[in-house]
């Protein structure tokens, strides 16, 4: 996404903004969800266009996406991230964006495959050179 390391941009729910109303401009939540959005749809086509999110003189451009489409998972690592931005879904019908925590994707990455009737280990690759 365009707003991460030096230009991240926070869900404000750590900050207490789960608990408060926002009643100017767009809910944080909701613009981060719209930047998910088009983060996605970029991914799946590269001819959208894809704002700079250090742009000074229009800031949040990135998640003032409106369209419809970006189809995908996102991946946070707090869970007051995932509360806001599965809320922020819900409210503004971008059902096809799944919000897992990364410990969501390691649990489903390490799950045991199924052959024969049998459970056998996924595959390990060590790092360690032979």
């Amino acid at each position: 996404m365009q707003r991460s390391k030096r230009e991240g941009f926070c869900c404000g729910a750590g900050g207490g903004r789960m608990w408060m109303e926002e009643h100017i401009g767009t809910r944080i939540n909701h613009n981060r969800i719209n930047e998910v959005a088009l983060t996605l749809k970029h991914a799946e086509d590269p001819n959208t266009p894809f704002p700079d999110a250090a742009d000074r003189k229009k800031p949040g451009m990135v998640g003032d996406y409106k369209e419809q489409g970006g189809s995908g998972i996102v991946a946070v690592a707090c869970p007051f991230c995932s509360t806001m931005l599965n809320d922020a879904k819900n409210d503004t019908g971008r059902e096809q964006i799944q919000v897992k925590d990364i410990t969501e994707l390691v649990a489903d990455a390490m799950e045991p495959q199924h052959k024969g009737g049998t459970v056998s280990p996924s595959p390990v690759v060590s790092a360690k050179p032979e």
